[in-house]
């Protein structure tokens, strides 16, 4: 693993790699999931994507490492995420088979993980150290079946892996917005006949600093919009959707190739 000393601090250029033959972790993790990217992807699988700098035009697939970072989070949370999504997923399809009835919750938890989970891929790489508590000595296999086990650890030295330190600011972060959530404002259903909509790689912005409407674009003619009822929205509410979209994206958006 590539390293470079920086103030004093271990600065990874790279994320870890599990070493333990027979348990294979998730090295590239998606910050926007594959099966949402696909549901904007035409019959080759591709999808359009728009820079926001430059606002360039590409064409990639859902697997492709636009989406992805590199072992930016441990185990225990991707599973945690990717049980987020399914939820989630499940609600879309319910959705987009014309049901009303979702669960409010589901759809809190999705929002804030994707924009937690985005904003951890710009925290610099560091293995924070604690300077009140030390580990023990742990071989490769220990470290790794420790995290296959759902658990984290500190090694002797004191220092807590990068991805590890990620997952639990992860996890207070999503605990403290989940519980400012207003748990009885319902999402409505918003479909967009007249004006396809774009989906962003993730809202990128502070919650705790600066304030939006929430939306979730789940199909490229429909979003789940917080505090909304269910309706058809016109050609010009769609496009502020996209506008606002590609203003708060990260880096880019997807939209589903037209001919």
């Amino acid at each position: 693993m590539r390293s470079l000393i920086l103030n004093g601090a271990l600065i990874l250029k790279k994320g870890r790699k599990n070493r333990t033959k027979g348990m294979q972790f998730t090295y590239k993790q998606h910050y926007l999931g594959a099966q949402f990217i696909k549901r904007f992807a035409g019959e080759n699988n591709y999808v359009e994507v728009i820079r926001k700098k430059g606002l360039s035009k590409e064409l990639k697939t859902p697997k492709d490492k636009i989406f992805c970072t590199e072992k930016c989070w441990d185990e225990r949370t991707e599973l945690g995420m990717k049980k987020i999504e399914d939820d989630f997923s499940n609600e879309v399809d319910k959705a987009i088979n014309g049901s009303t009835d979702l669960n409010t919750k589901i759809i809190n938890t999705y929002y804030w993980m994707w924009n937690v989970r985005g904003r951890l891929t710009d925290r610099k790489r560091t293995s924070p150290t604690f300077s009140n508590l030390k580990g023990e000595k742990l071989t490769n296999f220990q470290q790794d079946n420790i995290e296959k086990n759902g658990a984290i650890f500190i090694k002797e030295d004191g220092k807590m892996h990068d991805d590890m330190a990620r997952g639990l600011f992860y996890q207070l972060e999503l605990t403290k917005l989940l519980s400012l959530s207003d748990k009885n404002k319902k999402w409505g259903v918003l479909e967009s006949p007249y004006q396809e909509l774009i989906c962003c790689d993730f809202f990128d912005y502070n919650p705790f600093s600066y304030s939006v409407s929430k939306f979730i674009i789940i199909s490229p003619t429909m979003a789940l919009l917080e505090g909304s009822e269910d309706g058809v929205i016109t050609a010009n509410d769609a496009e502020k959707m996209n506008d606002l979209s590609m203003r708060l994206c990260r880096e880019f958006c997807i939209r589903r190739i037209t001919p």
